[in-house]
């Protein structure tokens, strides 16, 4: 379980993720990038995309996984996307 947690008290109602300090990040399971991180990655682009306010474990987390290349190459695709796909233009 990745553990977010959103708790009040000290860090007041944001989200904090519990596995980056029991492992000492930066990522979920320490020091080197695990499939619970690509799991966990569109998770990460909702808590920047709705500009969630996050403890700063969790925003050094965002910034380590965004910084990754492969996440870099799934923005600019997304990106690249028309904003419209005659396919899925279907009337039901």
């Amino acid at each position: 379980m990745i553990g977010l947690n959103c708790q009040t008290g000290n860090r007041g109602n944001r989200p904090s993720i519990a596995l980056l300090a029991t492992y000492n990040g930066p990522f979920l399971f320490g020091a080197s990038l695990r499939m619970a991180d690509a799991m966990f990655a569109p998770v990460v682009t909702r808590f920047l995309t709705y500009d969630v306010k996050l403890d700063s474990d969790c925003a050094a987390y965002c910034k380590a996984v965004m910084a990754m290349p492969t996440m870099q190459e799934w923005v600019d695709a997304a990106k690249a996307e028309p904003d419209e796909m005659v396919e899925l233009d279907v009337e039901f």
